[in-house]
């Protein structure tokens, strides 16, 4: 039988040779997806989110963001555990987990929701808000800092 008459599961489709892109990179892409464990509270809330806009340029650019946020208040940047900061300064969201990416986009979201109630604060005071937020949501997601 050939390989256009067999039949494949729903979740492989689309994973054959294409391009540049071999079935191999691509199964292990679909292999990493399926191993991610997040809460369920972190799922539903980035479903919702990827649906209304792009989170990976959300992603990219708050990591720019706290980059430079951490560079600047060190010791605000305390709150967050040392292994994520230096995760964050090296501006590179491959070497975060999945914990950590999901707590850095729905921070990101959630403090584009609030960002008017600081309107009368210092940028300290904002970065001392998101800093804490995120540290909030890394330890409700179960983050061990590991």
């Amino acid at each position: 039988m050939n390989r256009a008459a067999q039949k494949m599961p729903a979740a492989q489709a689309g994973f054959e040779q294409c391009g540049n892109h071999s079935s191999n990179s691509n199964y292990n892409l679909q292999r990493e997806i399926n191993n991610v464990k997040l809460p369920s509270w972190m799922l539903e809330k980035l479903s919702r989110l990827a649906a209304e806009q792009d989170i990976f340029q959300l992603e990219q650019e708050e990591i720019a963001i706290l980059a430079h946020a951490i560079h600047a208040y060190p010791d605000l940047a305390k709150i967050l555990p040392s292994v994520f900061r230096t995760k964050i300064q090296n501006q590179k969201p491959r070497e975060l987990d999945a914990i950590e990416r999901a707590a850095i986009i729905i921070e990101a979201f959630d403090w584009m929701l609030i960002v008017d109630c600081y309107a009368a604060a210092t940028t300290e005071e904002k970065f001392n808000a998101k800093f804490e937020a995120l540290a909030f949501c890394l330890k409700q997601g179960g983050y061990d800092g590991n």
